[in-house]
């Protein structure tokens, strides 16, 4: 198998749901990459454990991919979700780590690349808005949507919407994406606008 690159990774991630644990601050502040955000008041962050363990149980289309992501699983990112009676929970994923070397430093050309590889992650992948000009934190970024249907529990399966933003900077990016059964994402959305205004970059 043809080795995906860690934007591929990335976004096959992004696309996996984790159950909750609790957390007290909503303050949260990454220093070592100077970065500072809040927690939206109903949501708790993901162990790394259980996050692991989310990622194991879901099933993609393509076995390779999933194979390569589990062995990619010490980058470092945030894992937010918020609580719900039956699965899928919603999810909040931040996800901080160096450029390839040679990537294109355009973020709407990588988020556009790195969309891509849902239609070989899940069924009925499709992108509702492709990837696009925005500004998170003072930053030029880029921004996308797209739906599909993943499995959940007892060989359920469950329609998806996924947004993603994706921001380069410091030879770093920096990939958030927002994961809830579809169409419950438009309920989600003040909750998910507040997460994005809030990070700052502190260097």
């Amino acid at each position: 198998m043809t080795c995906p690159n860690a934007t591929l990774i990335a976004a096959a991630l992004m696309m996996m749901f984790a159950a909750a644990q609790a957390s007290e601050s909503t303050q949260i502040n990454l220093p070592t990459v100077g970065v500072t955000l809040s927690r939206p008041q109903t949501w708790r962050v993901v162990s790394n454990t259980e996050r692991e363990e989310r990622v194991r149980a879901v099933e993609m289309k393509d076995k390779g991919l999933s194979e390569f992501v589990l062995e990619h699983m010490d980058k470092p990112f945030l894992v937010l979700s918020q609580d719900r009676l039956r699965s899928p929970a919603p999810s909040i994923t931040m996800l901080i780590a160096p450029l390839d070397a040679g990537e294109d430093a355009d973020p709407v050309a990588k988020l556009s690349r790195m969309a891509q590889s849902g239609f070989r992650a899940f069924e009925s992948y499709t992108i509702q808005v492709p990837a696009k000009k925005c500004v998170i934190g003072g930053k030029n970024a880029a921004y996308t949507k797209a739906t599909y249907v993943a499995p959940i529990e007892r060989g359920a399966k469950e329609p998806m919407t996924f947004e993603s933003w994706y921001i380069i900077r410091d030879g770093n990016y920096i990939l958030i994406g927002a994961v809830s059964g579809n169409p419950e994402l438009e309920s989600l959305k003040s909750d998910i606008d507040s997460f994005i205004n809030s990070i700052q970059f502190t260097k």
